[in-house]
């Protein structure tokens, strides 16, 4: 297990992290520092996703489930989480994406997502179930496939899934 140091004045822009072992970790991002994108793989472990200000897009892989610390996690650019039998929650109520966002995964876990804004899904697949907070919910042409029930809280704003003609939902809405 290795340690990432930056220095200097400059920025550190774009990250990408492989990790094939079965122990999650990350790198303790350091104080002022800006990213761009942010590309996390985690193939044989859960991610809890640290928190942060991107200015670009997430992508995060996981082996295990998706979770965040505490303080949010705000992307400006397109978010993607995926896992396999494993869920995603990203509860926190500072969570913004500003892009759209796809997660998938399989198997009897749900998928939870909440967003202080207005979201955009794009790709979203579960086996299980789905819910989603935010200030309005819309979606891109890609479909959303639910297994189980899915509930869709927009707050003071709108709902419209009327874009993909493909959705899917289980055991009802």
């Amino acid at each position: 297990r290795g340690r990432i140091v930056a220095w200097g004045t400059g920025a550190v822009r774009d990250v990408s992290l492989k990790n094939l072992s079965v122990a999650p970790g990350l790198p303790v991002r350091p104080v002022g520092a800006t990213l761009r994108n942010l590309d996390l793989r985690f193939t044989n472990a859960p991610v809890a996703v640290p928190t942060v200000d991107l200015s670009g897009n997430l992508t995060v892989v996981a082996g295990g489930a998706i979770t965040e610390a505490a303080g949010g996690v705000r992307v400006n650019g397109i978010s993607s989480f995926s896992t396999g039998a494993s869920p995603i929650t990203l509860l926190d109520g500072a969570n913004h994406f500003t892009g759209a966002v796809s997660a998938t995964n399989t198997g009897a876990n749900a998928i939870a997502l909440t967003d202080s804004g207005g979201t955009v899904l794009d790709a979203v697949s579960t086996a299980n179930n789905l819910t989603v907070n935010a200030v309005g919910i819309a979606q891109s042409a890609s479909g959303v496939s639910v297994g189980g029930a899915a509930a869709f809280n927009a707050g003071t704003g709108s709902i419209d899934l009327s874009l993909a003609p493909g959705n899917l939902f289980g055991t009802g809405v």
